[in-house]
């Protein structure tokens, strides 16, 4: 009897050695399977999100934080990142636009200066022309009636 509660209890233990051995095996497929699934290719993708965020790529699509742990925190920060960038950007745009806006303008005005100190420029000039040609009028009516005056006094002189 004693034999037979041997071999009963070695098989028994066999048993539960090779049953031990499956489940803890299995155990491990499972726990390899569930942390690859929930936090390796979570994070993975996350990290090559934030890579292409730092590289300026701002068109990449943010995981969908759906979590309520760390990863899901990550993945909130990710979203927050993206907009804060893009935000960035149409300010950086906007910026662009009003200097672009502001140097035109002021080229205009310059423009506009110029073309009036060129009108008054001109105004000026054609005052001088004028007042030179009515100067000249006034020194041959003035040579005129120098010679008459000469030619007045020469008749005088001549009649005294």
């Amino acid at each position: 009897r004693k034999v037979e509660f041997l071999e009963s209890a070695r098989g028994t233990f066999w048993s539960i050695i090779y049953a031990t051995l499956a489940i803890s095996s299995l155990a491990m497929l499972v726990s390899y399977l569930v942390a690859r699934n929930g936090i390796v290719r979570p994070l993975k993708a996350s990290v090559a999100t934030m890579n292409r965020l730092a590289q300026g790529d701002l068109s990449v699509d943010t995981p969908e934080p759906r979590r309520r742990d760390e990863i899901g925190e990550i993945m909130t920060a990710l979203v927050v990142f993206k907009k804060t960038g893009l935000e960035v950007e149409r300010m950086r745009a906007d910026h662009l636009a009003t200097e672009q806006r502001v140097a035109e303008q002021r080229k205009a005005d310059m423009i506009k200066m110029a073309d009036a100190f060129e009108g008054a420029v001109g105004e000026i000039v054609e005052m001088v022309s004028s007042a030179a040609t009515e100067l000249e009028a006034s020194a041959n009516t003035l040579t005129a009636t120098a010679d008459r005056s000469q030619e007045l006094a020469g008749a005088v002189a001549a009649a005294s």
